[in-house]
């Protein structure tokens, strides 16, 4: 008979088996009452001009119930958007403008809540047509056969506008294909010319990006002017200056009117930027990039019948140069004269000062507003070293800083010596003790110490008792058993400073032993 095998059970002692049972049932609940962890390697996987599709990995161990995916346009913040209840790690979002820049991002969900987002990844929709026309269509006649035409570039262009087309004929009903064509690059203005006098005619404009070409504008009728008598040039806009940052991009517009209409060109100084057989009429615009330095460009429109200038100045901002020549041309105990150069072509708002004392480095401080290049300060501690420097200010901000210059200020009277203290050595012999003024206010040259036995008499015909910058001395020739008054004070090269306040002590008689007082 083959006996019953069973698998070997590990024997638990009694009463353990509920414990066990609890402990594995605090392991599951620590496992899943935590939040899950943010998704990892969002990328963008395809993009249209309204569509995004969006694929990431789940980032947590344990599966969760759900994604959601928040989204909000990087031009204009107005919080994010969100799809919620996404299943997979993959999912397609529509609805969004054409060439915007998106930033998304995804959080994973559990059943107890939320989890933190997944490091953004932005990206930029596709482009379209425009889906609306230029705005603001203007004409002007500037001679009996041309004509300017000026807009603003659609609301919704959808893309980067390569280009606009000017529609023109004399028959409004005719189709647009059938109607005459100038087109012209991104800019929004242009001349037509050859047009007939006394017509009525009818314009419409329209902008195409890469894509395709959006809606034309509205029907704008004008009417070209007949006999027109000869006129000198006159610049109808003449250039204007400008103000850039450091490698930024302008455009220079010029445009002349008379009849005939001039040629129009551009100069920079005495260089000709505008090829002679490629010389427009009417207008010219000047295109400028990574514009580094400044300059004057000159407009120069002419014609059988004259020529005219225009010159536009084009600064290129920059925060000042830091000035120069910083000198100290005066020094008192408490205030400092300073005098310095510009270091700078152009004028400046005004110049900031900055200031420190070398011994306690707390920081600079500042004098703002200087308008001119010579200034003094006040209020400075005696006999100390400070540091100055000047920075320049412009209406981009504050400049570097001048080249330091440093100085130690003047000196000036003392005030009285600390912490007096009277040995006595011998019935007539007395060490003297005491410590610096806590403002010596310059090069303490020496003490005098000034005793007598009536303190009601003036200092000056007390005894006195001179010595070095050292702040221990001896005096003896004292009177045994008799009550002295003390002071001591300092000078510099400036003169005497106060007396400490009256130190009364006692020699002693004939057998006492030495003391302090």
């Amino acid at each position: 008979m083959v006996p019953n095998i069973h698998p070997a059970v590990p024997l638990l002692p009694r009463g353990a088996a509920p414990l066990l049972l609890l402990l594995s049932c605090l392991v599951l609940s620590s496992q899943a009452d935590t939040l899950p962890k943010p998704p990892t390697s969002l990328i963008v996987t395809e993009t249209t001009a309204t569509n995004v599709t969006l694929s990431w990995d789940s980032g947590n161990p344990e599966p969760v119930s759900f994604y959601i995916i928040q989204y909000r346009p990087k031009t204009t913040y107005k919080g994010f958007q969100e799809v919620d209840g996404v299943a997979t790690t993959r999912y397609s979002i529509g609805g969004l403008s054409p060439y915007s820049e998106y930033e998304f991002r995804v959080m994973a969900v559990n059943n107890i809540g939320r989890g933190p987002p997944s490091d953004p990844v932005e990206t930029r929709t596709g482009e379209q047509a425009p889906s609306s026309p230029p705005l603001y269509v203007q004409v002007r006649m500037i001679s009996f056969s041309h004509l300017m035409v000026e807009w603003e570039p659609p609301e919704e262009p959808n893309g980067q506008i390569m280009g606009y087309r000017v529609y023109y004929d004399t028959d409004k009903n005719d189709t647009l294909s059938g109607w005459k064509k100038h087109s012209t690059e991104d800019s929004q203005v242009t001349i037509i010319s050859e047009l007939y006098p006394n017509i009525i005619y009818n314009l419409r404009v329209l902008g195409f990006t890469s894509v395709g070409d959006g809606p034309p504008s509205e029907i704008l009728q004008f009417k070209s002017r007949y006999g027109v008598r000869c006129i000198p040039p006159r610049f109808s806009i003449p250039p204007t200056n400008h103000e850039v940052m450091p490698g930024s991009s302008v455009n220079l517009i010029c445009v002349a009117k008379g009849t005939p209409v001039p040629y129009v060109k551009w100069l920079k100084g005495e260089i000709e930027l505008t090829k002679e057989d490629e010389m427009p009429i009417g207008w010219n615009i000047l295109k400028l990039t990574i514009v580094k330095e400044s300059a004057n460009y000159t407009c120069v429109a002419m014609s059988s019948l004259g020529m005219i200038k225009a010159t536009a100045q084009v600064s290129v901002k920059a925060l000042p140069k830091p000035p120069t020549s910083l000198i100290v041309t005066e020094t008192t105990a408490t205030n400092v004269t300073l005098s310095w150069d510009s270091g700078n072509p152009e004028p400046v708002s005004f110049y900031i000062i900055q200031y420190w004392p070398k011994t306690n480095y707390t920081g600079f401080q500042e004098v703002d507003g200087v308008a001119t290049t010579s200034y003094s300060i006040g209020g400075l501690s005696p006999y100390s070293e400070y540091e100055f420097r000047v920075m320049a200010v412009n209406n981009i901000g504050r400049g570097p800083p001048s080249d330091p210059v440093e100085t130690r200020m003047g000196s000036r009277l003392p005030l009285h010596p600390l912490n007096v203290k009277v040995r006595k050595l011998s019935i007539s012999n007395i060490m003297v003790q005491w410590e610096p003024p806590e403002k010596p206010n310059g090069q303490i040259m020496g003490y005098r110490v000034y005793y007598d036995t009536d303190k009601n008499v003036p200092l000056r015909w007390w005894k006195k008792h001179s010595t070095d910058d050292s702040t221990v001395t001896i005096i003896s020739g004292l009177y045994p058993d008799a009550t002295y008054n003390l002071r001591v004070l300092g000078f510099t090269s400036v003169g005497v400073g106060p007396p400490s306040d009256i130190l009364q002590f006692n020699t002693p008689h004939e057998g006492e032993r030495g003391s302090v007082c």
